[in-house]
């Protein structure tokens, strides 16, 4: 209730929720920001009472609003289509990538400071379930032993609570010779740690957009994606998508594209594999809601 009274006490003409919520009785026009559902069905567990729960309020809070913001094509779909929300109350706003990402060098200090290697594979993100790390490094375990030899996987970010099971997996693949976990990675070394790597990597079951792969291609680095729902805006319509069990965690089509594209790659600095990339020439996407940094364990997703 303070929220309402605050907003006929200042007169404020309209209210921007950056999330999904909103105040129900509003004296003003309401517009939300919902980057994704991922906390519907999240990472495919089958909760029908949270669920069903967590969507009766979506679905009031939508309905109340004046107008919807989402950060891609594939966020407004799952809007109009779970929510029930009228299309054309669904506006679809780019988010944008800063000033910052450009091909930059990577200092020595940095280098060393993250235990990066010569050359390296890099995923920046939080590792809840429906970023599919797990399936990383189950692919990651599959490559030629000589390939892992000659470059890194770099696991950046600060999700400490989960980080532990994805060092057990590691070690029961037999591969944390070749993984690496430096934690949080600095706003002022992002671009370079970008620029640098052999190959970025957005492993994501679902994505509200998938920021992080385009700030990669802003450096100039090849991304690698798996072919799934929403990731860096795009995706195919209806492919990928939460998988259930033993799928999520090990797809096998990833595996074994991942085997044969990577074994083309020379071992050097920075390999141009052909792969089945979305690495299409950068364009910047407009101007849109401020990003969250998703480098930590919260945040909302992208």
């Amino acid at each position: 209730m303070a929220l309402p009274r605050a907003l006929r006490r200042t007169g404020a003409d309209i209210f921007l929720s950056p999330y999904y919520k909103g105040p129900i009785a509003a004296p003003c026009p309401v517009v939300l920001t919902v980057h994704d559902l991922y906390f519907i069905g999240y990472g495919g567990r089958y909760r029908p009472l949270r669920d069903s729960a967590l969507t009766a309020a979506a679905r009031l809070y939508a309905r109340r609003a004046r107008a919807i913001v989402t950060a891609s094509e594939h966020s407004r779909r799952a809007v109009i289509e779970r929510l029930e929300v009228d299309p054309s109350k669904v506006t679809t706003i780019g988010v944008a990538v800063g000033a910052e990402f450009v091909p930059t060098p990577l200092a020595a200090a940095a280098r060393a400071r993250y235990d990066l290697g010569a050359s390296y594979v890099l995923f920046v993100g939080n590792f809840k379930p429906h970023k599919n790390v797990d399936g990383l490094l189950f692919a990651w375990a599959s490559l030629p032993a000589t390939l892992r030899a000659a470059h890194r996987l770099v696991l950046a970010g600060g999700d400490t609570g989960r980080r532990p099971q994805l060092e057990a997996l590691a070690r029961a693949l037999r591969v944390t010779a070749s993984v690496v976990f430096p934690g949080l990675v600095g706003d002022a070394d992002l671009p370079g740690l970008y620029s640098a790597c052999a190959a970025f990597v957005l492993p994501s079951l679902d994505e509200g957009f998938g920021l992080p792969a385009v700030e990669a291609m802003a450096c100039g680095a090849p991304v690698i994606r798996l072919r799934s729902r929403g990731a860096a805006g795009g995706g195919r319509a209806g492919g990928g998508g939460r998988r259930r069990g033993r799928e999520a965690r090990s797809p096998p089509r990833w595996r074994a594209c991942s085997r044969a594209r990577a074994s083309r790659r020379p071992a050097t600095p920075r390999p141009r594999a052909r792969v089945r990339l979305c690495a299409r020439p950068h364009r910047r996407p407009r101007a849109g809601p401020p990003r969250d940094h998703r480098r930590s364990g919260g945040g909302a997703t992208r």
